[in-house]
Formats: structure tokens, C-alpha cells, sequence
């Protein structure tokens, strides 16, 4: 089972939208109703560490283009086997 901090960074380097869980009760009633869905942006969840508060944006965990290439041209060294295969789909979904 990955971490949640893990299937973050995964998501955000997939260019995946990331939630809360209040988006998905809208998005239930939407349907339901056959409103309009709701906007990504405006269910955005909290940032709940202190220094990663101060060091970000508002957007932040929206989908960026610009993370499927964010590690173009870098050449990744790993220590064991099993954190190359751990974090291998995450490196090569930012641009390996």
C-alpha cells in the first residue's frame, strides 16, 4: 500500500486533479439533480503543514502541464532496488 504523501506527489506529477471529499458530495448531487458539476477549483483540500502553507500557492494542487516534464533530461541514481521500483512510475510520469 503507497502513503498518501506518495499517491500526492503521483497525482500532481500526473497532471490528476486533487480533491476533497466535498467535491465528491457535489458531484453526487449534481448528477443527481443534473446540475452543473462542480468546478475543481473551488474544492481544493487544506494543506495542513505549516511550512508547506507558507511555501505555496492557491493553485497548487491543480493540474500542471508543466509537471509531465519536470524531470526531463535528469538521470536518477537509487540506493536499492526497491525504492527504484517504488518510485520509478513517479519519475517516469514527470518526464523519464
Amino acid at each position: 500500500m503507497q502513503s498518501s504523501y506518495f499517491q500526492v506527489v503521483f497525482a500532481l506529477a500526473d497532471g490528476k486533479p486533487i480533491v476533497s471529499l466535498k467535491f465528491w458530495q457535489k458531484m453526487e448531487e449534481a448528477v443527481s439533480s443534473q446540475s452543473a458539476l462542480p468546478k475543481i477549483e473551488d474544492h481544493q483540500p487544506p494543506i495542513e503543514e505549516e511550512e508547506l502553507k507558507k511555501q505555496t500557492k492557491p493553485d497548487t494542487l491543480l493540474p500542471s502541464k508543466d509537471r509531465k516534464t519536470l524531470f526531463k533530461g535528469l538521470i536518477f541514481v537509487f540506493s536499492t532496488e526497491d525504492s527504484k521500483n517504488k518510485l520509478k512510475p513517479l519519475v517516469e510520469c514527470a518526464g523519464m
